[in-house]
């Protein structure tokens, strides 16, 4: 028999969804990118490991100075070290350096401001620039995704060994950690750590997925002895929206509400009684004497707001200086005869306009708006195209974004703005942003899966 000239072949059969989920196809990388993305990883740890020889040793080995020496030397080398400034939310990262260093020059105490750009940008501020430039492939950024996950079993086991009630307000936190030896700096880190752990959920492994579910659950049980106010809001925004963006939306609406009331049964009542001291007019409790110390701790922290408001009100373009918030405050005091305790602004965004100005709390802003929305926006792009794309890159983005809201929240009721954890999340951010952007949109082919 015949067949027509125009038959079509026989159709073939459909690839199993495993076969198709891939990644885009392995990119080059020269000898300085891969030793750099090696010295990246143990950055990561080193600071953790640090705090447990000091407490196991008694002397800190500073083992953070080489990888992080040798991280800078690689990054320069890379030829990929502008990589960062190809997206917005590198640019905006830069303009807050630039506007610090601006700032410094006409600080309140040129020398104070000096002294903490020197610990804030080879430590933390250059992150972001290190991470792009030495992470530049689909792979190294899952690679780096499970790498992630050490940090929070670090820091739990610090909490589990070294953990201590403070004898002055009943609040957990680690004795003489390097680290975490104040409960809002402890609170902070664990609610990173859980974030990050979200990844884990969308890799394969079920024993794996069980670990991370119990050491999130230990991270939320810490937050709350922590009696951090304003991290324990921070978590809960960040709940709500891992329930609101979840797949198995129902399955987390269920589990998390009692997770919670349990974990609340092992934190002290005295403790429960902080976290939830939230009143809308503390003013009036004082006034009224039915005040407690977290009353007086709330006024205190509203008032230090209002006073970084009113300081950046009166230097709006470059502020007082990095860091010279308290003793601006100091030296005004001693001018009127009055008496300050030395306090920081417990305000992160206030922190950076009445230090750095107005145009420099913008850059900050932006760099955790861009971070939330680059990470939304990749999320929906993998778990859109579910056969397309590995799992495990929507996982990266879903950690993201829960990580980037926690700590847009957080940034409202703690003074992070010199820290490390934004530099973190917006390197990890840009980082899978640009590795993935040409099979986002469609240009590249698609290869075997990580």
């Amino acid at each position: 028999m015949l067949r027509h000239p125009v038959t079509l072949p026989p159709r073939p059969l459909p690839l199993p969804p495993q076969a198709t989920r891939a990644v885009v196809a392995p990119v080059a990388t020269n000898a300085f990118q891969s030793f750099g993305f090696l010295m990246l990883c143990l950055y990561l740890v080193t600071p953790f490991l640090n705090d447990i020889f000091g407490h196991f040793f008694g002397f800190v080995p500073r083992l953070t100075l080489i990888p992080l020496g040798l991280l800078v030397l690689c990054t320069a080398f890379s030829g990929t070290v502008g990589r960062a400034l190809q997206a917005p939310l590198g640019r905006w990262w830069l303009g807050l350096f630039v506007l610090m260093l601006v700032s410094t020059l006409f600080s309140f105490w040129p020398g104070g401001s000096v002294a903490l750009l020197e610990d804030f940008v080879p430590k933390r501020y250059i992150v972001l620039f290190c991470v792009c430039a030495v992470q530049i492939t689909a792979l190294q950024c899952v690679r780096f995704a499970y790498v992630n996950i050490l940090p929070a079993t670090l820091i739990l086991f610090l909490c589990f060994k070294y953990g201590t009630v403070s004898n002055t307000d009943g609040r957990f936190l680690i004795d003489q950690s390097l680290f975490f030896d104040n409960s809002n700096d402890l609170a902070i880190g664990l609610i990173m750590a859980a974030s990050g752990l979200l990844f884990v959920f969308f890799a394969r492994g079920f024993l794996l997925k069980i670990i991370a579910a119990a050491e999130i659950t230990l991270c939320l049980l810490y937050i709350l002895k922590t009696g951090s106010r304003g991290t324990f809001l921070a978590a809960l925004t960040a709940a709500l929206f891992a329930m609101l963006f979840a797949k198995k939306r129902l399955l987390v609406m269920l589990l998390v509400p009692g997770i919670l009331a349990a974990l609340i049964t092992f934190v002290p009542a005295k403790t429960i009684q902080r976290l939830m001291t939230i009143v809308s007019d503390p003013e009036q409790e004082v006034a009224a004497g039915n005040a407690g110390g977290d009353v007086e701790s709330q006024l205190q922290r509203e008032d230090l707001v209002k006073l970084s408001l009113k300081i950046t009100s009166q230097h709006p373009l470059l502020g007082v200086g990095p860091g010279m918030f308290d003793n601006f405050v100091q030296q005004s005091a001693k001018q009127t005869g009055k008496h300050m305790v030395s306090l920081n602004t417990h305000n992160a965004y206030t922190e950076i306009s009445s230090e750095c100005g107005i145009p420099a709390f913008i850059c900050y802003l932006a760099t955790i708006v861009l971070t939330i929305k680059y990470n939304y926006r990749m999320y929906r792009a993998f778990s859109k195209d579910p056969q397309k794309f590995d799992g495990r890159l929507a996982g990266i983005a879903f950690s993201g974004l829960i990580g980037g809201i926690a700590y847009a929240v957080a940034s409202i009721f703690h003074h992070i703005g010199y820290g490390v954890d934004l530099s973190w999340l917006g390197g990890e951010t840009l980082a899978l942003w640009l590795a993935t952007q040409p099979l986002r949109s469609g240009v590249a082919s698609v290869a075997r899966r990580v």
